[in-house]
């Protein structure tokens, strides 16, 4: 009998733990953050940008290392949002974030068909004001940081769907926004990432890689 109740014991510990492994994923972040990835999921971006402005340090912390992980679940535009958060610890850091959400957001923003939605652009340096301005006293390290960003961009291939950057355009008060199609997507992204190759990284390496 003591066997058998040991062995219950055992095993109801081990229910627990298995449990907590599984459902890890679930409790690994705030419900202030995964509503966040609920909201965006419904391109609710008011709601989003409003609940990352009210985030404590500690929270944007949080929100940092979830955009880390799910990078899909957000469009690359909170890569530059939260450059300057980053910038506060890690200034390097920073850099690599701005430089991978501007390469991201450029890309989708060029697959929309409502060409005004590129207007977009031009905010992007103020948004991540400290980390631009740090940007311009590094300019041995831009390269090294956009090749960074280019490796970034090319090994993870999920991402968010890019028609968020068209609902910035003029057309979206009176129409759904579109983007091209699907067969024109795959050269915008190279040619995106060829030019800032070309503007920012000193090395001769073949960038048909990056298609």
């Amino acid at each position: 009998m003591k066997l058998k109740r040991l062995l219950q014991s055992c095993l109801l510990v081990l229910i627990i733990l298995l449990g907590s492994v599984c459902n890890s994923d679930t409790i690994k972040y705030s419900s202030k953050i995964t509503n966040m990835a609920e909201e965006m999921a419904k391109i609710n971006a008011d709601y989003v940008m409003d609940a990352y402005y009210s985030l404590s340090d500690s929270e944007k912390d949080e929100f940092v290392a979830y955009l880390e992980e799910y990078p899909e679940n957000f469009p690359p535009f909170f890569y530059i949002l939260t450059a300057d958060h980053i910038y506060k610890k890690d200034k390097d850091k920073a850099l690599l974030w701005y430089f991978i959400g501007t390469i991201r957001s450029y890309e989708d923003v060029c697959m929309c068909k409502d060409i005004t939605a590129r207007s977009q652009i031009q905010v992007y340096p103020m948004i991540a004001a400290k980390t631009t301005e740090y940007l311009q006293t590094q300019s041995e390290a831009i390269s090294d940081l956009v090749q960074t960003a280019l490796d970034w961009d090319k090994t993870h291939k999920d991402r968010f769907d890019p028609t968020w950057a068209c609902y910035h355009g003029m057309n979206a008060f009176y129409q759904k926004p579109e983007l091209v199609s699907k067969w024109k997507r795959p050269k915008i992204k190279y040619d995106v990432r060829k030019s800032f190759k070309m503007i920012y990284v000193k090395s001769n390496i073949d960038f048909s890689q990056y298609r």
